[in-house]
This record gives C-alpha cells, sequence and structure tokens, in this order.
C-alpha cells in the first residue's frame, strides 16, 4: 500500500495537467535561454497521456473530405495542392513575354524631277513654244520628234523611253491601247476642254486616254503654172492626167478614204495611174495632197501654188495628246497636260502650224486672219461631210450631222 499511494499521487497530477493545461509565460524582449538537452516536455506530456487524445482539425478530413480542383489540361498534375495550375506557353516564347519588333520597310528617297521630255511630231513645237511650256510647268521641257505614226509608235513601246506626254495622231490610239500602251489623262478644268464635236469618237469613246487638241482635213496644193485643167473636187485628182503628177502620202487608208469621197474603187486608177507616179521625181509634182496645215507649211510661202478643199468633204487629221503608261512622273504629266491646254499654248500652237483649234477659249485668242481662212476653219456643211480613216483601210461614209461627231 505504502507503494500504490505515490503511483497514484504522480497520477492525478499528470491528470490534471493534461485537463488544465499551464498558459505559456508571456515572451519578453530578452532572449530566450537555449533549454537543457535533457529537457522535454512533449515528450513527458506524451508519455504520461494514457487517455486518448480529442480529435485535432485534421482527423475531420476523414468525415467531410473536400474535393480538390481537376488537374490542368496542361502540364503535370498537382494532387497535393489547391494552387492554380501553372501556364504553360510553347518553348520558344516561355523564356519572354516581349512584343516581337516589327521593322518596317525603307521609305524609298522620292527622286526629284527637273525636266520632262515630250515626244511630237516633226516641227509642230517650235523652240519658243517649248519655252513658254516650260516656264507654265516650272520645269526644264525637252523634245523628242519622230517622223512617222510607226516611229512614234516604237519610241512609246520602248524600253526605258519615259516621255512625260506625247502628241500623237488619232489613228495610232487604237494600236497603243491594245498594248496598254497609255495612261488615263487628268480632268481637266471645263474652260480647257474641247468642244463636244471634237470628242468621243470611234478611237476613244469616253477620251480617257487621249484629249484632241488640233485638227486639219485633207486638202490639196496645186502649182497653177503647171496645170491647166480644172481641179477642184476629189474625182479630178484621180483622173490619170491629174494623177500621174500627183503625190499623195505612202498611206493606203488615206488613198482609200479619199477614193471614196470620189465616188470610185481603187482598181479604177491603179493600173495606169499609179505606175505614172512612180517616174515623177517626189516633190516635184505640181499637185500635191496631204493635210491643210502640212501643204500651207511647205508652199504657203512659195510663189504660184494654190490650196484646194474640194466640196465633197474631206478625211479629217485630229492630233491628240496622250501620256504614255511609263511616265517616269505621271503627277507631273498630268500637270503638264492641264498647261498644255492652256488656251494661249493652244492658240499659238494652232497659228504657228495652220491648224485648227479644238478648244473654245483659244478660238477667241486666234488673229482675224486665222478664223476666217476657209481652209482652216471651213463652213459646218462641208464639215459635216468630214471622216476619219479607221483601221482595215474601209471608206467611211459621211456621218449625220450631230452635236458630237462634227
Amino acid at each position: 500500500m505504502k507503494r500504490i499511494f505515490p503511483l497514484l499521487a504522480v497520477w492525478a497530477l499528470a491528470l490534471l495537467a493534461a485537463c488544465h493545461p499551464t498558459a505559456p509565460a508571456p515572451k519578453t524582449a530578452q532572449p530566450q535561454a537555449t533549454p537543457p538537452a535533457t529537457e522535454s516536455i512533449s515528450t513527458a506530456t506524451t508519455a504520461l497521456n494514457l487517455t486518448p487524445a480529442a480529435p485535432t482539425a485534421t482527423a475531420s478530413l476523414t468525415l467531410s473530405p473536400v474535393e480538390l480542383p481537376p488537374a490542368p489540361l496542361l502540364g503535370p498534375t498537382t494532387a497535393h495542392t489547391n494552387a492554380p495550375p501553372a501556364l504553360v506557353t510553347p518553348p520558344e516564347t516561355a523564356a519572354t513575354n516581349a512584343v516581337p519588333t516589327v521593322v518596317p520597310p525603307p521609305i524609298p528617297t522620292p527622286v526629284k524631277v527637273t525636266s520632262l521630255r515630250l515626244l511630237v511630231p516633226e516641227g509642230q513645237i517650235s523652240d519658243g513654244l517649248r519655252q513658254e511650256l516650260a516656264t507654265k510647268i516650272g520645269l526644264d521641257v525637252q523634245l523628242e520628234t519622230y517622223s512617222g505614226w510607226d516611229d512614234a509608235a516604237k519610241k512609246i513601246a520602248a524600253p526605258g523611253s519615259g516621255y512625260a506626254l506625247a502628241l500623237v495622231s488619232y489613228r495610232l490610239i487604237p494600236h497603243l491601247l491594245s498594248e496598254q500602251r497609255l495612261a488615263p489623262l487628268p480632268a481637266l478644268p471645263t474652260a480647257r476642254q474641247p468642244a463636244p464635236k471634237y470628242l468621243h469618237h470611234f478611237y476613244d469613246r469616253d477620251n480617257k486616254y487621249s484629249l484632241p487638241y488640233a485638227f486639219s482635213l485633207a486638202g490639196i496644193a496645186v502649182r497653177a503654172a503647171d496645170v491647166k485643167t480644172p481641179l477642184s473636187q476629189w474625182n479630178q485628182l484621180f483622173n490619170e492626167a491629174h494623177y500621174k503628177v500627183a503625190h499623195l502620202p505612202a498611206d493606203p487608208g488615206l488613198e482609200s478614204s479619199l477614193l471614196a469621197k470620189a465616188g470610185l474603187r481603187n482598181s479604177s486608177v491603179s493600173s495606169s495611174a499609179a505606175s505614172a507616179t512612180a517616174t515623177v521625181d517626189e516633190g516635184s509634182e505640181p499637185i500635191q495632197v496631204d493635210s491643210i496645215a502640212n501643204l500651207k507649211k511647205k508652199f504657203a510661202t512659195q510663189p504660184g501654188w494654190r490650196f484646194v478643199l474640194p466640196g465633197e468633204g474631206s478625211v479629217i487629221y485630229m492630233h491628240c495628246v496622250v501620256i504614255p503608261a511609263n511616265s517616269p512622273a505621271p503627277e507631273k504629266s498630268a500637270a503638264l497636260v492641264a498647261e498644255f491646254f492652256t488656251p494661249e499654248i493652244i492658240a499659238r500652237l494652232a497659228e504657228e502650224n495652220y491648224l485648227g483649234v479644238t478648244q473654245p477659249a483659244a478660238y477667241k485668242l486666234l488673229a482675224p486672219a486665222s478664223i476666217s481662212d476657209s481652209l482652216i476653219y471651213p463652213p459646218e456643211r462641208i464639215l459635216d461631210k468630214c471622216t476619219f480613216v479607221r483601221s482595215g483601210y474601209r471608206p467611211i461614209p459621211a456621218p449625220e450631222a450631230t452635236s458630237t461627231n462634227r
């Protein structure tokens, strides 16, 4: 019994300590002393705790399980954590979030245009007119001439030709359009536009690629001392006596159209008269057929020549402005077109070349002698009978007189 009582007393003290734990002493600012290696309260308490301990918070996981978030679709499963899944990036961009640098393409340095090249018929643009045009555009203007339509077509089509503007016959325009050699023209102010009767013809119905600036008509020049018989009509030209001493341009389309005006067929003069013309030196013939403009430039100052515009009507020579598709400076070409169609430029060009103007504003600036010249500005009854030469060299009947085909 003496041994049992001490044991019971120790057990009672241990039971009281487990039920009423002593609150730890408040911490002080002084550093704690390291307990001796032999002291271990938790170990002593555990050794004396014979009654099962109260359930802890972790024991409730077996009664009310917590649902873990689903595993991420990418990357390894994190079964033992509630942290959000990691963001998985492709290997090439995983190391950085920087925005890729975009290098802009180099901006080409604009080429400064100091001069413009014009392709023009031989002898049509004088140096004074060139200088006036250069003054208006504020750039140097250089001229290159051509001798015929084939020459003009070859020069426009040549790689790197670089013409800002070209002055060509309407008969060349269908060919240039078929080869995509022309660029659209800019719109002109109303005061600089040609009269309606010179617009909307077969070679460029909308005048998108060409604008007529001048015209002339086919006529006859006669050296009166060498031609004694009357010559005032196309059918008189094609009789053998006249035809064998006449010079016509090497232009089958023109000749075919003139024969149609005379009411003749090509075969009616081809056998005898054509062979006779081969014996006459070119340029010395007393009868010359060409545009009135060309005939007057050649013979107006020579005595003894007279000029005839037959009353049956004639064939039109229409002169047009175009912009080549390979122009090196399209914006300068557009500005040059606008300056070219100033009334002063058109009027001066017409008077220097015996041409008729298409622009009403330029017509008002002409000298009275030019306006009264019926070979350049014939009566409407003759102008209405004038026709164009079309491809295929087929004669064209005279059109009805309308506001758009005169």
